[in-house]
Parts: structure tokens; C-alpha cells; sequence
């Protein structure tokens, strides 16, 4: 791709990186990652970061102590918009995507129709942050840059074990770690490190998991009371649907917690062929085959029978089921 984030980055003054609503570790990563390049690279640029709560697993990576969680009205020369996949999904504010004299999204979501300016999508790749590093010139890529964007792309491949990791991932990764990275503990205590309060809801999740459909699907629902009594946010419930998926038979996972008043959200995890991103279009959510995700307008308690049905033909239409 002869297309380089340079190209944007030349003869401005103000530059804005935004990711997604409920931030995970590829929308991190690469948010700061981009951060982090603009920084070492384009001094004169006034460069701003925003970016919703996340966890604070990744608060060793640059730019997060700099991330801002609201949006004054500024205007930029230049908007970035990483790991977003529609207008609705902007964190902060959409109104970032007006903000901008010419925005750039940069995205690996199968459901991304191209909403900005200029759209760099590429549904095969393992994370928002693998399409970020093929945009930029490796040489200029700092130590800082790297240890973003191996963080974004560890948290999207899931450790490299998804069906999305390919050879032009582990290239990149081995590039990345020759900038002298800590990469082993990057994936231990980003990835695999659970906070006290984190691993309670997960044993709650998994003590209230059921069974479905012989086995081929794995289901479970928290309450804003789970939430309290274990002391959990939102902020700490990533990972779980994937945690999920690991039981032994299980086509898909499906994680349901509560979200703004009277919704919940959605969060499935498939394993061999079943297309969780073709469910979630179908309550206006995305995401990629074997990860996505959605909102219902209705309490956890009460998802099962709107989610279901549609999980049940999934499995059906691949043959799990007769």
C-alpha cells in the first residue's frame, strides 16, 4: 500500500486521534501508538488524544496520561479515527468526526462501511493496530510507537492464537520486538493479568454460565446488583466472552451485561465457523466473524429471548445443528 500516514501529517497544525466507545487494547494501543509517532516525529503538530475510560492495565503506554475524555469544540486539521467501525461507535463525542477539516479512519471491522474522508479498512487483518503500522515508516517508528501498537495487536489476535493473526502479523510483531519492547511483559500483565475486582466478576460470570443447545453454545448474563456486589465497572469486563468460548464443545459464547439505563450489551465469541458478526447486524451491532458485538434495549435478565433465536440459526445454518 504506497498510502503513509506522512502524507497526512504534512503542512498541519492540529491533529485529533479518537477510538471507540468502552476502549479495548487494540483501540489503545493504536490510538497511542499513532499518538506517540506524531509526537516524536511532527513536533510543530498540537496533537490531541481522546479516549474513553480504559482499564488501567495500559496506563504504561505514552500518551494515556495526556488522553482527554471530553470534547470542547476545538477544530483540526486532521481527525483520526482508530479501530472505529461506524459514527455511532465514536468514544467521547461524535462530534469529532465534524471537527475535522479531513478525517482518516483506520479500521479492521468487517462492518465498517467508510464513513470518513478517507477509509483504510482491512477486514482480514488481526487489529486496527497491524493496519496502523503498515501506514507508517518503520524507520521512524520509536520504541514508545512500538510497545502501543504490539499491545493493540497482542489484545486483538489474542496472543496470536485468532483465525485473523497471519504471517504479515508475526512479521510485524518480530519488527516491533526488535525495537526493544518488553514484549513478554506486555502480554503478561496487559493480557493475562486480572485485577482482584476483574477476577471476581469473572468467577461470577462463570459460576452463572449455562449450557445451551448441547452443548454448542455458552451463555451468561450479569445484573448491575453483580456488578456491585463484586465491586466491578464496565471497564473490567473485557476478555470474558473470550474466556467463555474456551469451555470444551462451545460453538459460541455469549456474555451479556447491563449498559445505560434499561440496555444491555452484547458480547459473543465464535470458534470454527459461525459468524457472531451476522448476529450482531441483525441489532444493529458488528464486529468481525469470530468476535462482535451489540446493544438491546432491554435488562440482562430479560436478553435471552431476543438474542437466542438468532444465535440458535447461526449454529443451525453451519451445520451444529440438525
Amino acid at each position: 500500500m504506497s498510502l503513509k500516514i506522512d502524507d497526512y501529517l504534512n503542512n498541519i497544525s492540529r491533529a485529533a486521534i479518537a477510538g471507540h466507545l468502552n476502549p479495548d487494547g487494540d483501540c489503545v494501543g493504536s490510538c497511542c501508538g499513532l499518538y506517540s509517532y506524531i509526537k516524536d516525529n511532527y513536533p510543530d503538530i498540537k496533537v490531541d488524544l481522546y479516549l474513553e475510560e480504559f482499564k488501567t492495565v495500559f496506563q504504561y503506554l505514552k500518551g494515556t496520561e495526556s488522553a482527554k475524555r471530553n470534547y470542547s469544540g476545538e477544530t483540526f486539521d486532521r481527525v483520526f479515527l482508530l479501530d472505529v467501525s461506524s459514527v455511532d461507535r465514536i468514544g467521547v463525542s461524535e462530534d469529532l468526526l465534524r471537527a475535522g477539516k479531513h478525517t482518516v479512519c483506520i479500521d479492521h471491522h468487517i462492518s465498517n462501511s467508510g464513513f470518513a474522508d478517507v477509509n483504510i479498512i482491512e477486514p482480514d487483518a488481526s487489529s486496527a493496530s497491524e493496519v496502523l503500522y503498515t501506514l507508517l515508516d518503520p524507520e521512524r517508528v520509536s520504541r514508545d510507537t512500538a510497545e502501543a501498537i504490539y499491545t493493540g495487536i497482542v489484545h486483538d489476535s489474542g496472543v496470536f492464537q485468532y483465525s485473523s493473526t497471519g504471517k504479515r502479523t508475526m512479521q510485524i510483531a518480530g519488527e516491533l520486538m526488535e525495537k526493544g519492547i518488553p514484549f513478554t511483559d506486555i502480554v503478561q500483565n496487559s493480557f493475562f493479568v486480572r485485577t482482584f475486582i476483574e477476577a471476581r466478576i469473572l468467577g461470577c460470570v462463570l459460576y452463572k454460565m449455562r449450557s445451551l443447545y448441547g452443548g454448542k453454545c455458552v451463555y451468561a448474563y450479569i445484573t448491575q446488583e453483580d456488578l456491585d456486589t463484586c465491586g466491578a465497572d464496565k471497564t473490567g469486563l473485557d476478555g470474558i466472552s473470550a474466556q467463555m468460548k474456551l469451555t470444551y464443545g462451545a460453538e459460541i459464547a455469549v456474555f451479556i451485561y447491563p449498559s445505560d439505563a434499561g440496555t444491555c450489551k452484547v458480547s459473543m465469541r465464535s470458534s470454527t465457523t459461525a459468524d457472531v458478526s451476522r448476529i450482531a447486524q441483525m441489532f444493529r451491532g458488528g464486529g468481525h466473524v469470530h468476535a462482535a458485538g451489540c446493544t438491546l434495549p432491554v435488562l440482562p435478565e430479560n436478553a435471552e429471548e431476543i438474542i437466542m433465536p438468532a444465535v440458535e440459526e447461526e449454529l443451525r445454518r453451519n451445520g451444529f445443528l440438525s
